[in-house]
């Protein structure tokens, strides 16, 4: 894959300032951001709400140019936020040299903000707030990721304790599989599902340990002699584990009838 160097074009801009304050935040609350996104986010993201504009505009540079793996828990937050920030239209006058040329450009943190998001989302709406926020609107359930407190992609554990429906008892000598849910049910109530070759043995007592899951919605069966069973609450709904929201997911008591 060949790699570019994105370069940062002057912007050609005059603007008048007949008195009044020239301090612009962004519109997104500072308390809205999540605490736990990486700290070099966090950092550039502080920045940006300074009231000096030339730290505002480098910060959002300095978000644009952090690495995919610091960012892929973080455009869902950060997208929204430069967008925000596209208002943001006070100038200020960036030196860059060359050699032995030094050129002297006029920059804003707004228009700093339309360069990033061009880079990120290959979309060119400049600094058109409206147009932009209309695209999120369409397009945000993309850039919806894991929970940032999950550290690692296999880094979800699953737990429970597995009755027996007919005994009333713990079960033993049976295996706890995990089927990745692919998509919603139908109108009936079917889903479909992948074998995700994650399983494990009950013990004794009928708790499980599964480690090393992927982050996703999963179904729990239970197989035993050649017999499978899904796993369901005492309420006989069936056992259904959204395991995006944290890294230790315990389903409690499941029952199974092995029939």
């Amino acid at each position: 894959m060949k790699s570019m160097k994105y370069l940062w074009l002057p912007v050609i801009i005059v603007q008048i300032i007949l008195g009044g304050v020239t301090y612009a935040q962004p519109t997104v609350l500072k308390e809205s951001i999540p605490q736990n996104l990486p700290s070099e986010v966090q950092s550039f993201i502080v920045k940006c709400y300074s009231s000096d504009k030339s730290d505002r505009g480098s910060a959002v540079k300095g978000l644009g140019q952090l690495s995919d793996s610091l960012l892929a828990n973080s455009k869902e937050y950060i997208i929204p936020f430069l967008i925000s920030m596209l208002g943001d239209n006070v100038t200020y006058v960036e030196s860059i040299t060359e050699g032995n040329t030094t050129t002297s450009i006029l920059l804003s943190p707004g228009y700093n903000a339309s360069i990033v998001l061009e880079k990120w989302t290959s979309q060119k709406f400049g600094k058109d707030q409206t147009k932009w926020n209309e695209w999120w609107e369409g397009n945000k359930d993309s850039y919806k990721t894991i929970d940032p407190t999950i550290s690692s992609i296999q880094d979800v554990t699953i737990k429970g304790i597995v009755f027996d429906y007919d005994l009333k008892m713990p079960v033993s000598n049976a295996n706890v599989r995990l089927f990745l849910v692919k998509g919603e049910p139908d109108k009936d109530g079917w889903a479909q599902v992948e074998d995700t070759k994650i399983t494990t043995t009950v013990d004794s007592f009928g708790s499980f340990v599964l480690i090393g899951v992927m982050p996703g919605s999963y179904m729990l069966m239970l197989e035993r002699n050649g017999k499978y069973a899904s796993a369901r609450y005492e309420n006989a709904k069936g056992v259904t584990i959204d395991a995006t929201k944290a890294q230790m997911n315990d389903v409690g008591k499941v029952w199974v009838q092995f029939r």
